[in-house]
Formats: structure tokens, C-alpha cells, sequence
């Protein structure tokens, strides 16, 4: 696991009323408790700032987020389980309720909370050669983080209940064709 930063594991950068979070938790920005409040906390600090206009979220590393902490989510008691599904979505909840445009910016792999997260965005820019997806289904776990409605919004119910009960990636260009974003970043 990595340690955070000074400022944890997102970084937040203000530049011509543009400010960029970006995620940064080593090895492949696998989300934890610790990760979703410091995504909370940052959106909800762009809100009070009178110099945002909008909101870039992408990340270091190869992945752009790669989910929930499998790790991290085997050794929670079950009575913990529910509150970090709660977290999760109070977060992304907080990222979709900013009052400015939100963008994806996913330069690497999406999948499941990953792209739950990238959904509460609105453009997605996905990088050639990225894999979306959703493979909960293939790992006996149900998606929490609102991704079900989010995914039925963005492209219809045909389309999330193959994606659901597949659990299959899509390529940026399935996922355009979709409507899952433009593929533009290379």
C-alpha cells in the first residue's frame, strides 16, 4: 500500500478557474476509506472557492482508479462492509452535486468503482487503449457507488444489464459508441 502525501492521497491544483484532482494511492489507486473522504473533502472544497469554473479528476498512474481495495474490503468486518458502501457513495454523490462541469479525464484503466466514479463525471475523455468496465458480477460482489443508475443514464438499460451481468470490459471506442465519453486523450 502506499502512504499518502502531505495532502493525502489527491492532489488539488487551481490554474485559470480549472482545478485538477488528482488521485495518486499507489500501486493502482485501489479505493479505501481514507481515499473516498480525501475525493469527498476535495469536491466539496471546490464549492466554498469563488475561482472554479470546472473540475479535471484523473489520476498518476497507469490506472485511472482500479476499483475498491479487494484487499482492503476481505478484511472488513461485516458490520463495517455497509458504511464504506456508504462512504463511496456519499463521495461520488459529492463529486456529481459540484454546480460545475465535472470531466473524467481516464488515462487508464476504469473498473468498477473506477468507473463508477468516472460516470458521476460528465464529459468522460478516455485514453486509447483503456479498458471500462464493470466486473463486480465476476467477483461476487454488487456495485454500491450508485454506477447502476449513473450507467443506465449514460447509456440505456440494454446496454448496463449486458455490462452488469457480463461483467465485461469495453474498449474507449465501445464505450463512445456506448456513450460512455469521447476517446480523445493520447
Amino acid at each position: 500500500m502506499g502512504t499518502p502525501t502531505e495532502n493525502g492521497y489527491v492532489r488539488v491544483k487551481v490554474e485559470r478557474a480549472v482545478a485538477v484532482l488528482t488521485v495518486d494511492r499507489p500501486p493502482a489507486n485501489a479505493l479505501d476509506r481514507q481515499l473516498v473522504d480525501q475525493l469527498s473533502r476535495a469536491a466539496t472544497s471546490l464549492v466554498r472557492r469563488g475561482d472554479v469554473g470546472a473540475v479535471v479528476i484523473t489520476s498518476t498512474r497507469s490506472r485511472f482508479i482500479a476499483g475498491a481495495d479487494i484487499k482492503m474490503l476481505r478484511g472488513l468486518d461485516d458490520s463495517l462492509f455497509p458504511r464504506f458502501v456508504s462512504a463511496i457513495q456519499r463521495g461520488f454523490d459529492d463529486l456529481q452535486r459540484l454546480p460545475m462541469p465535472r470531466i473524467a479525464a481516464v488515462n487508464g484503466p476504469a473498473v468498477g468503482g473506477g468507473l463508477e466514479l468516472a460516470l458521476a463525471c460528465d464529459p468522460r475523455f478516455v485514453a486509447e487503449g483503456t479498458r471500462l468496465g464493470l466486473p463486480e458480477v465476476r467477483l461476487r460482489l454488487l456495485l454500491g457507488a450508485g454506477g447502476t443508475q449513473r450507467l443506465v443514464e449514460a447509456v440505456g438499460k440494454g446496454p448496463t444489464l449486458e455490462l452488469l451481468y457480463t461483467g465485461r470490459a469495453v474498449t474507449p471506442e465501445e464505450g463512445l459508441r456506448l456513450g460512455l465519453g469521447p476517446v480523445s486523450m493520447r
